[in-house]
């Protein structure tokens, strides 16, 4: 048995079987190998510095934690949800919350495993996380388990780390969307607890 595996090495048949095994028992392989194959491949620039201030032409409700200490036009119902989640924090734990735009100089942008351009909703400053700025980047999704979005569930940036996917589970909690190992299928794991993001 132990001889089989390196005799396939000259068998282009065996070798095709152990990796469709392979792929068919662990799919997040593939989009992990495409991933780093991408990386490989890109250039990476800093964007630029954030503006000194938000402008905008109608009112802005006030936050107690956003960078410009004020709530951003234009997020949906889930992000201004989320939003008023990092403004609830007394802990100390979020120190501070940025939106972050789509197609702006100064937007974090990662490389998807397809070659796709993605903008996590929010980057937030979490309390002892050992990344740039004690960043965290974090992304509601209503349709997490699309083939659409299943990349960003392995989405990493070089200098903040993995994005948090986060979706509502039955229990209207947030929750973090994973890869189900062997499946390769969008799953909910645990609720999601601002005590515990900085070792996310």
């Amino acid at each position: 048995m132990p001889g089989r595996v390196p005799a396939a090495r000259n068998d282009p048949e065996k070798l095709a079987e152990y990796l469709d095994v392979l792929l068919a028992t662990h799919p997040e392989l593939l989009q992990e190998a495409q991933r780093m194959t991408l990386i490989r491949g890109a250039s990476f620039e800093d964007a630029e510095e954030l503006p000194n201030e938000l402008t905008s032409d109608l009112p802005l409700s006030t936050s107690a934690l956003n960078i410009y200490n004020a709530v951003p036009l234009g997020l949906n119902s889930w992000e201004r949800e989320f939003g008023d989640l990092l403004d609830a924090d007394t802990t100390g734990t979020v120190l501070w919350w940025h939106r972050n735009p789509v197609f702006k100089p100064w937007s974090v942008k990662i490389l998807l495993a397809d070659g796709r351009g993605f903008y996590p909703d929010f980057l937030v400053g979490i309390q002892h996380r050992k990344t740039e700025n004690n960043g965290l980047l974090a992304d509601t999704k209503y349709a997490y388990d699309t083939n659409k979005e299943l990349p960003k569930i392995l989405a990493e940036h070089e200098n903040y780390g993995r994005v948090l996917i986060l979706s509502k589970n039955q229990k209207q909690q947030w929750a973090i969307a994973k890869l189900q190992p062997g499946t390769g299928k969008a799953v909910l794991g645990a609720p999601f607890r601002l005590a515990e993001a900085a070792g996310y």
